[in-house]
């Protein structure tokens, strides 16, 4: 030890300084995080369907189904009606609108109609043209 230095002089010499003043900016620092950290996580949580619009999520999702069905017989339909409005095929087709319509249905179409089945009808049947 240096010439008249007690044991207590030296080692608070070289010890950092651990004043109230930065315990006080760590508790800051710490109050904000925790802070930030709550307001935060409201923002993670996601609502749920049903509470938010009240309506339970099968009776939705059967909902845009029958929407779905619908919007695609009646395109099929318009382009039948385009293509040979003498079809009597037409007028079955439109009274099961909305319903699951035959699956032989291809069988009775001539050539350019089994190209609108094909394109609008077929890649739909699995999901949309299943019974509900």
């Amino acid at each position: 030890m240096p010439y008249g230095w007690s044991e207590f002089e030296f080692s608070s010499a070289f010890r950092p300084n651990v004043s109230g003043d930065m315990w006080r900016g760590r508790r800051r620092k710490l109050l904000l995080a925790c802070a930030t950290t709550i307001l935060v996580a409201g923002c993670s949580i996601h609502p749920i369907q049903q509470e938010v619009t009240g309506v339970r999520t099968s009776d939705l999702v059967q909902y845009i189904r029958c929407e779905s069905r619908l919007a695609i017989q009646d395109k099929a339909i318009l382009l039948f009606r385009k293509e040979d409005q003498a079809n009597p095929l037409i007028d079955e087709l439109s009274v099961l609108r909305g319903r699951q319509w035959p699956s032989n249905l291809r069988a009775h179409l001539n050539g350019i109609e089994q190209v609108i089945y094909d394109r609008y009808i077929r890649p739909a049947s699995p999901m949309i043209f299943r019974s509900i």
